[in-house]
This record gives C-alpha cells, sequence and structure tokens, in this order.
C-alpha cells in the first residue's frame, strides 16, 4: 500500500464550542455536516454545507472527493478527536491509497478499488455508531441558544 499523508483540521476544531452548527433563517434544520475525505489533496476534515438545498459540489459527484455524514451539534475536542482516531485515519489512509482518477470520456472521474469502497463503507459504518458521550454534544433551541 502506497503511503497516504493526510492534513487535518482537528487542531482548528478543537478549541470552538460547536464549529459545525450553522443555521440559516430560512431553514427550519441546522445545515448538514460531514467528515471529508479528498485523496488527491490528502486532506480529511470536517465541515458543514453552505449550500441551502441538496447541492452537491463537482468534486463531490465525480468522486474526487468522499463525504460522510456526522452531527452538527458535536463539540470541537469531539471532532478532533474523531479526526485523530488511530483506527479512522487507518481506514481513511486505505481509502486515499485505493483512490485513482481517469477519465471516463466525459468528465475525469475518481474510482475507488474494491479494498477502498470496503474501507469507505466500513468508515461510514464506524463513524455512525461512533462512541460520543452525551456532553459530546451541544443542543440548541430555535433561537439558535445553547440548552446544555
Amino acid at each position: 500500500m502506497v503511503e497516504v499523508k493526510l492534513e487535518t483540521n482537528a487542531q482548528e476544531l478543537r478549541s470552538k464550542v460547536t464549529p459545525l452548527y450553522h443555521h440559516f433563517l430560512i431553514r427550519s434544520a441546522c445545515q448538514p455536516a460531514y467528515l471529508e475525505i479528498y485523496p488527491s489533496r490528502g486532506s480529511f476534515t470536517a465541515d458543514y454545507s453552505a449550500d441551502v438545498g441538496n447541492s452537491m459540489p463537482y468534486y463531490v459527484w465525480l468522486n474526487h472527493a468522499y463525504r460522510l455524514p456526522i452531527s452538527p451539534n458535536l463539540r470541537g475536542y469531539a471532532l478532533a478527536e474523531m479526526l485523530e482516531n488511530d483506527y479512522v485515519l487507518g481506514l481513511v489512509k486505505v481509502v486515499a491509497s485505493q483512490h485513482w482518477i481517469e477519465h471516463d470520456g466525459r468528465n475525469m472521474r475518481g474510482y475507488l478499488t474494491p479494498l477502498g469502497v470496503e474501507a469507505l463503507e466500513t468508515l461510514d459504518n464506524y463513524l455512525s455508531n461512533y462512541p460520543h458521550l452525551e456532553t459530546d454534544y451541544v443542543y440548541f433551541d430555535h433561537d439558535n441558544r445553547e440548552i446544555c
């Protein structure tokens, strides 16, 4: 397997209360949050969708990057711990090392080997059941006031 170096935004997230919680007044719910693996850039970051509606950036649509949903209510330190978790990083490195981009006749599209697909699915399942504590979350009322 090719050695993959990853950069994360864990340090930036660590000191913030809820860095991924964003609520636009025109929406009834907060924006979706995700972890993004961008193999060609060597990045693994946590962010939120700044787009209103169900839009998707071209680089995600064309599989240049992969997004896995996470809770926007997580505290910064919990997000940083998730991004620095050895098991999570190991799976991300497998996904990144098993990714390539080639022309499909119309676009430059990203692909994963079967091992990469398996690692991405395992990571998605693991993140869905990640062992967070109740204190790792912050909840807000309808006026965006912290309630716990």
